[in-house]
């Protein structure tokens, strides 16, 4: 069994999914965003987009 990476286009669609989620205000948005950072802060490997806070 592999695990995928997900692609660069992945991490940026994250970021805009969170973006939109935050826009609405829902109080997921929080959570969304630490687990974004927790998965994909990891690595330094290769950039990937950072959130603001």
């Amino acid at each position: 069994m592999s695990t995928a990476v997900p692609t660069r286009s992945a991490y940026w669609r994250a970021k805009e999914v969170i973006a939109g989620v935050e826009e609405y205000g829902l109080a997921e948005a929080v959570e969304l965003r630490e687990v974004y950072r927790e998965l994909y802060g990891r690595s330094s490997k290769s950039p990937r987009p950072q959130l603001s806070a």
